[in-house]
């Protein structure tokens, strides 16, 4: 059984985000396992920015930690939650990097359908496999 664990979520993928409270509370929730949860927010061009209230960036994160303790509670993984992460970056570099300065035993992430372009490209999830300091649980 793992001690802490990082649970990567997508606040624009409703479907994924089910998903994983469901798997997550079966495989990790415990009093005993230490839960962060973390969604990685895509940074907006300069261009865009410079149109923004200034208080967007605030308020953005604030809106991010706040969705990440709703779903703890929606999915019963509050008595285990040790924090909750909004950065903002690349979503994989992100996700890594959390881990090992949190020092987690385990990173849940979900997996897409594959299609020839992540195929090309690469996907969040196989970077965070590949680069992972840890285990990584991949949810499909």
């Amino acid at each position: 059984m793992y001690r802490s664990a990082l649970i990567a979520l997508d606040r624009e993928d409703e479907a994924g985000s089910k998903l994983m409270g469901g798997r997550c509370r079966a495989l990790i929730a415990g009093p005993e396992v230490a839960i962060h949860l973390v969604h990685v927010r895509t940074p907006l061009p300069r261009s865009y920015l410079a149109e923004l209230p200034k208080n967007w960036e605030a308020n953005e994160q604030s809106s991010a930690e706040k969705w990440l303790t709703d779903f703890a509670e929606r999915y019963g993984l509050s008595v285990s939650l040790a924090g909750v992460h909004a950065p903002y970056g690349s979503i994989a570099r992100e996700v890594v990097k959390l881990a090992e300065a949190l020092e987690v035993e385990t990173i849940c992430v979900t997996a897409h359908k594959l299609d020839l372009g992540r195929l090309l490209l690469g996907t969040n999830t196989h970077a965070i496999v590949r680069d992972a300091p840890c285990d990584v649980i991949v949810v499909r």
